[in-house]
C-alpha cells in the first residue's frame, strides 16, 4: 500500500516536472521554474518584478524539487489509502472526494496567494501540469488495481 503510494507520488511528480522542464527548454530558460517556486516557497518575495528577472539557480532548483517530490509521495501514500480502505468499506468512497476538493482547495488558495507566479508560469501550463499529475497517479493505481495479485 504504502510502495504504491510512493510509485504513484514519483510519477505525478515526474510527470508535472518533466512538462514545466519542456515548457522552459522551449522558451530558452531550462529550469527557470523550479527556480520561481523555489523563490515562492522559500523566499518568501515573489513580486513580479524578481520573477521577471531572476536568474536560475541550482540551490533553488534542488529545494524545490526535493518539497516537489515530498508533497506528490504524501498525496500518492494518502491516495493510496484512501484507495485501500473504499475497497474494503464501499462507504468511504467520500475519501476520494474530500482528496478532489482538497485538491480544487490548493488550486483555488494558489490562485489568491501566488498571483504573481501563477501569472509567469500561466495557467493553461498549471491545469495541464495538473492533468498530467493526475493521469499518472490514477493511472498507476488503475493499472494496479487490474494486475493479477503478485502475493
Amino acid at each position: 500500500m504504502y510502495r504504491d503510494g510512493i510509485i504513484a507520488g514519483l510519477l505525478g511528480a515526474a510527470g508535472v516536472a518533466v512538462w514545466f522542464l519542456v515548457l522552459d527548454v522551449i522558451g530558452g530558460k531550462p529550469l527557470l521554474t523550479p527556480t520561481i517556486l523555489g523563490v515562492a516557497v522559500f523566499r518568501r518575495r515573489a513580486d513580479a518584478d524578481l520573477l521577471q528577472t531572476i536568474p536560475v539557480s541550482l540551490e533553488l532548483v534542488v529545494m524545490f524539487t526535493f518539497a516537489h517530490i515530498l508533497v506528490f509521495v504524501a498525496i500518492g501514500v494518502v491516495t493510496s489509502l484512501l484507495l485501500t480502505v473504499a475497497g474494503q468499506h464501499p462507504g468511504f468512497v467520500f475519501g476520494l472526494l474530500l482528496l478532489f476538493v482538497l485538491e480544487s482547495g490548493f488550486n483555488a488558495a494558489a490562485a489568491v496567494f501566488a498571483e504573481p507566479v501563477l501569472r509567469m508560469l500561466s495557467w493553461p501550463s498549471v491545469f495541464v501540469a495538473n492533468l498530467l499529475a493526475a493521469a499518472a497517479i490514477s493511472g498507476y493505481f488503475w493499472l494496479r488495481r487490474r494486475a493479477p495479485s503478485r502475493r
